[in-house]
């Protein structure tokens, strides 16, 4: 009993001692490692950018949701109208110009006029912005070549409500005269009157409630209705692609780049030299360094860990 108190009282007085403090590693208050990487990714992806060499070839993939859609704008009537929906962010205008520029480019080869939408405020500017940036080898001008029915207030209420009546929901007037007086919009008064129908977006919530709101109305018209997305849209807009309720996707970088080589295999140009082209080294090299960081960081921790475990059974 004496030797168990003695244990006990040696025990309560290790408590009441304070321990000893010991001052932490210093630490380099710059991240040089960090620093190292980001600047081998930056060279790397803006030297296969600036030399414009195609060092990697482009994705041979098969991807139906693409054929279909080039098949689809193929097909579509000369001298139409096509409705083209602008509702993405100016954060992925980049992106969604590399997707959607063969395509509307496409639809400008059979004469297509455009006709412009967007339930975004900044859309109307975002849908100019992308016509002047990607007007070669055709030349939008407002008017002649595409008409602007601006901004379309009300998200998925406003996109019911063009479905059901598109004059109603856009009385918008240009010097005067209603704009559905125009040449091209006569002969639109409901949503399936179009030609063909492109929605662009990076928000998986309006391109879910453009494809619910308009099945309907299109179900029973020869109307085809395209999609061209971000890639984080994609894993949730294919499954109305393969439902049947959207007829073609274009979607990413890669999406466009497929399409870019289908236009050249299919004798609708003669290379390719589009946008996604040319990003598409970089992006390729850029995964690729970024694969091998990977790689050798778990390598550099594995190593770590053993020689840890090493030390520790050498203490023990």
């Amino acid at each position: 009993q004496q030797s168990s108190a003695a244990i006990l009282e040696e025990l309560l007085a290790k408590e009441s001692q304070p321990s000893p403090f010991k001052a932490p590693k210093k630490t380099s208050s710059i991240p040089v490692l960090r620093w190292l990487i980001a600047a081998l990714l930056f060279f790397g992806v803006v030297t296969s950018l600036l030399s414009k060499t195609e060092m990697v070839a482009s994705p041979e993939l098969t991807a139906p949701e693409v054929q279909k859609a080039f098949e689809v704008a193929k097909s579509s009537p000369v001298g139409g109208s096509a409705l083209v929906i602008f509702d993405y962010e100016a954060a992925f205008s980049a992106e969604m110009k590399t997707v959607a520029a063969p395509l509307i480019s496409q639809l400008m080869s059979r004469s297509e006029m455009l006709i412009t939408l967007s339930t975004s405020p900044m859309g109307p500017a975002l849908a100019e912005n992308f016509l002047l940036e990607t007007q070669s080898p055709y030349e939008f001008k407002a008017g002649i070549n595409y008409i602007d029915l601006g901004y379309l207030p009300g998200d998925a209420s406003a996109m019911l409500g063009f479905v059901t009546d598109p004059r109603a929901m856009v009385p918008k007037r240009i010097d005067g005269d209603s704009v559905w007086d125009l040449t091209p919009l006569q002969n639109i008064t409901n949503f399936s009157d179009f030609s063909v129908i492109l929605i662009l977006t990076d928000d998986v919530e309006k391109g879910r409630n453009w494809v619910e709101q308009s099945t309907q109305a299109l179900s029973d018209s020869n109307t085809p209705l395209l999609m061209a997305v971000s890639a984080q849209v994609e894993p949730m807009i294919y499954p109305y692609y393969d439902s049947g309720q959207v007829d073609g996707l274009v979607s990413g970088l890669s999406g466009g780049a497929t399409y870019e080589r289908l236009k050249v295999a299919k004798g609708l140009e003669q290379e390719q030299d589009g946008l996604a082209r040319e990003y598409w080294d970089s992006y390729s090299v850029g995964l690729f360094l970024a694969e091998i960081l990977i790689a050798v960081g778990a390598m550099v921790n594995f190593l770590a860990a053993l020689k840890s475990g090493q030390r520790s059974r050498e203490e023990n």
